[in-house]
């Protein structure tokens, strides 16, 4: 039975955008493009949600492109995040020269961008086409340069998040000067970092960070494979950021935790922290101190009273190397008036071995004893690291 007109016609916005809106949940594209036939007034919200997000691949880009050139289309100005997947530099030399049209973007993801394959017409675009961009992603990137990287990045003055996930650049030989990187600055808006580049890609942006005036009030990092090298320039980081820190992530790429290391990460000036992982592989040598053992030091540096969620990453082998005396020290803090405030700790292991996962519940509650009677402890187990746990307001957020 078809719907009266009149009726249609009179349902309040509110309404009408909630139904679109459940339909995109569903990933219902049928009913939702049917959805904007029913009314005119009803098309904006099933175009909005049908074309906000669009994710681009080699079995799809012809199709896509063949409809953004059309002289009729209206789709260009609905799309807010743009995915590009890429496979052997050829999708982005292809599309981008045709890229002006989706001028609002506001989040835009590319998978294997290496700058040395671009055509000249996708850097142009790449470069200026896109120039409202929020939140940028790359997934293994690679550029010739640092400077190379600099100069992309600060284009986007409106950057709110930079997601670098694996991916480098070469050093500089005969690039542009240390004062030329110097003088490009990164998005003062920026409020979320989340890296994962190879050693030593992470200490060079984390140290150009630094040099930027004023430093952008970053609330939430999130780092993995951090090296020794890399610490020192991390730390100084989140000193500087001091209360704007709210959730940070620390995955550790560590062989030999030194003393300098234990004493590096001081989290007394991020009075306003709200989440933090710690996350250490699982290496263990016979008279090598694995980062995790600096934990317990770590967390104890912490000041803020706004602190909820706590997450610990650790191998089996890494596990059961922790000493009694580190779950002590651990049990002795988590007390504290501080903490207080704690909603979760929770522990996740990775690899376990010759225990089960009921033994293991068991032996971690019975260490914090406290923390397991006030119902805030808990403990998930995996056999691979797979996906990486990340405190819950640390996920990066989308468009």
């Amino acid at each position: 039975m078809s719907m009266d007109k009149s009726i249609a016609a009179s349902m309040p916005q509110e309404l009408i955008d909630a139904i679109a809106g459940q339909l995109h949940t569903d990933e219902d594209w049928c009913t939702l493009g049917s959805f904007g036939l029913v009314q005119r007034s009803w098309l904006p919200s099933s175009r909005h949600y049908l074309f906000s997000s669009v994710s681009l691949n080699s079995s799809n880009v012809d199709a896509f492109l063949e409809i953004l050139t059309s002289p009729d289309c209206i789709m260009a100005s609905y799309v807010r995040r743009l995915e590009l997947q890429q496979e052997h530099g050829k999708l982005l030399n292809k599309f981008l020269p045709h890229g002006r049209p989706l001028s609002g973007v506001k989040a835009l993801v590319i998978e294997e961008l290496r700058w040395e394959d671009l055509i000249p017409e996708a850097e142009e675009i790449l470069l200026s086409g896109f120039l409202g961009i929020k939140h940028l992603e790359l997934y293994r990137p690679k550029f010739d340069s640092f400077g190379q990287f600099i100069s992309f990045v600060a284009e986007f003055s409106s950057l709110e998040l930079l997601s670098l996930i694996r991916g480098d650049w070469d050093e500089d030989y005969g690039g542009q000067s240390t004062s030329e990187v110097a003088e490009k600055a990164i998005s003062p808006q920026l409020t979320t970092l989340k890296a994962s580049v190879y050693s030593p890609c992470k200490g060079e942006l984390v140290r150009w960070l630094l040099r930027s005036q004023p430093i952008p009030t970053i609330n939430t990092i999130d780092l993995h494979d951090v090296s020794e090298d890399e610490a020192p320039s991390i730390a100084r980081l989140m000193q500087a950021l001091g209360p704007a820190l709210q959730h940070l992530r620390l995955g550790f790429d560590i062989y030999n935790a030194s003393d300098s290391l234990r004493q590096a990460f001081d989290l007394a000036q991020n009075t306003e922290l709200r989440s933090i992982c710690l996350d250490s592989d699982g290496w263990i040598y016979p008279g090598v101190i694995n980062v995790a053992r600096c934990f317990p030091t770590i967390l104890s540096t912490i000041s803020s009273h706004t602190i909820e969620e706590i997450i610990i990453c650790l191998e089996h082998p890494v596990f059961e190397s922790l000493e009694l005396h580190e779950w002590e020290a651990m049990a002795l803090l988590f007390a504290a008036p501080r903490f207080s405030g704690l909603r979760s700790i929770h522990f996740r292991i990775f690899g376990l071995r010759g225990m089960d996962d009921r033994a293991l519940e068991v032996l971690i509650k019975e260490r914090l004893g406290q923390c397991a009677s006030r119902g805030i402890l808990s403990v998930e187990t995996g056999q691979s690291r797979g996906d990486r746990i990340m405190p819950a307001k640390l996920v990066p957020t989308t468009m």
